[in-house]
């Protein structure tokens, strides 16, 4: 992985940090901090002070898993969190002053996300909207890009999995509000 990441895309958030400590070391954050402060700020890498970003792990972890997309909603598995686990932060999210949520996935494997990931995503989107927050989304971006523009996030709200805790973690370390 790693050779292929430096060969293949030598720019990129990955590489640098590849560069740097040599191997995908997760107790390096430091490293990868100074990489995501330093990284070019633009329209695409920063978030409002008043947006709440919320990662939502989709793709293969939803298209590998055999049940159907209700009871992936309903119960969600390691990566992806069950609806039950946004309606419950909804009383968190209300003591903050929100004027939009960004809903952020992408899928690694493929252009496009599947229909089972779509109706996923559009499940929770439809939630917020009914707590009457404007709801955009953010689908199948930049990689780097989406993961400095979490990172760089003021609110936070991580799915599951080590994707999203070490953007978690990079969010906290920003001095930034993981919920």
């Amino acid at each position: 992985m790693t050779a292929y990441h430096l060969t293949h895309y030598p720019n990129s958030l990955a590489s640098q940090y590849l560069k740097i400590v040599g191997s995908y070391a997760l107790n390096r954050l430091g490293v990868l901090y100074d990489l995501v402060k330093r990284w070019p700020t633009t329209p695409a890498t920063v978030s409002q002070r008043d947006w709440l970003v919320v990662h939502l792990r989709c793709g293969d972890v939803i298209d590998r898993d055999r049940r159907n997309v209700s009871e992936v909603i309903h119960r969600g598995n390691y990566y992806v969190k069950p609806l039950t686990y946004y309606q419950q932060k909804m009383a968190t999210v209300a003591n903050h002053e929100i004027s939009k949520v960004v809903l952020v996935s992408g899928d690694h494997k493929r252009p496009a996300l599947s229909p089972k990931s779509m109706d996923y995503i559009n499940a929770i989107r439809n939630l917020f909207n009914r707590h009457n927050y404007l709801t955009t989304l953010r689908l199948n971006g930049n990689p780097d890009e989406d993961f400095v523009f979490m990172s760089r996030s003021h609110l936070f709200l991580p799915s599951g999995g080590g994707y999203s805790k070490l953007i978690s973690e990079m969010v906290t370390m920003h001095h930034q509000t993981c919920l």
